[in-house]
């Protein structure tokens, strides 16, 4: 298994996410089984800095996203030129948290619009993603994704590895 994975289970159990025990019996069991979703690279184009950050007293970067993919067993698609990858850099610059929106088209030529929103260091942070998608893969929409952004060190690309979460019927496919 993913030492990302281990590592997501570990932190959820810590704060009892991912246990199935329960003090009160009116409570219903929820077990924690994230399901890997995708892998995927998004190209950067050049580092638009000095964007002043008010009030996190730092300072904004915009990344433009110029192409990429995600392919796995959930979803298949193309990102297209377009779409944006907003870090927030504190004073001492660490990264605070990051915005990531970006658009393409899925192998069966449906448009999606994903956004991200992360925190961690520069080159490696966990997101929240959410996706708005039709046509066979509809279902992503109801999916809670989480995925480990990692950057190259001179942030030209960034890969990504994403799970998902559902507490409806049926399985973890976008489709």
């Amino acid at each position: 298994m993913n030492t990302r994975y281990h590592i997501l289970v570990f932190l959820l159990s810590l704060t009892g996410l991912g246990s199935s025990t329960q003090s009160n019996s009116s409570i219903p069991s929820v077990k924690f089984d994230p399901i890997y979703l995708f892998s995927g690279k998004v190209t950067l184009g050049k580092n638009v800095t000095g964007i002043p950050a008010s009030p996190y007293e730092g300072e904004l970067a915009a990344l433009p996203i110029t192409g990429g993919y995600i392919e796995g067993p959930a979803i298949n698609a193309t990102i297209g030129y377009g779409g944006l990858a907003v870090p927030i850099f504190s004073q001492n610059f660490t990264l605070d948290n990051q915005r990531v929106q970006l658009y393409g088209k899925t192998d069966d030529c449906v448009p999606f619009f994903t956004e991200c929103v992360s925190i961690g260091i520069l080159t490696a942070k966990w997101a929240r993603c959410t996706v708005a998608i039709g046509g066979k893969y509809k279902h992503g929409a109801d999916t809670f994704v989480l995925a480990a952004l990692t950057d190259n060190a001179d942030i030209t690309e960034s890969y990504i590895e994403a799970w998902g979460l559902r507490r409806t019927a049926g399985d973890y496919t976008f489709g």
